[in-house]
């Protein structure tokens, strides 16, 4: 199983937060976009500058909700949306 498919696989099995230590966080950001890409779900990333946001190109459809409407969306989401703190 290649390291792609066992992220998917924790984010399926609902595991509240994935951590990953790691020296390549570009090749890791790719990973974690590519497989909540694959499984229809947000991204959230959380830098101390900006706080917790929607990673880009996360949910397009989601860009073009009005600020207030996107947060009524997000309550609304499936409880298995992954939050990525990075």
């Amino acid at each position: 199983m290649d390291t792609l498919e066992r992220i998917k696989v924790l984010i399926n099995s609902s595991t509240p937060i994935i951590l990953m230590e790691t020296v390549e966080e570009e090749r890791a950001l790719a990973l974690v976009r590519q497989a909540a890409a694959d499984l229809s779900l947000p991204v959230f990333e959380w830098s101390i500058a900006d706080g917790l946001t929607r990673s880009p190109g996360s949910s397009p459809s989601a860009a073009t909700l009005a600020p207030s409407k996107n947060a009524a969306a997000e309550r609304g989401r499936r409880r298995n949306d992954m939050p990525l703190l990075s």
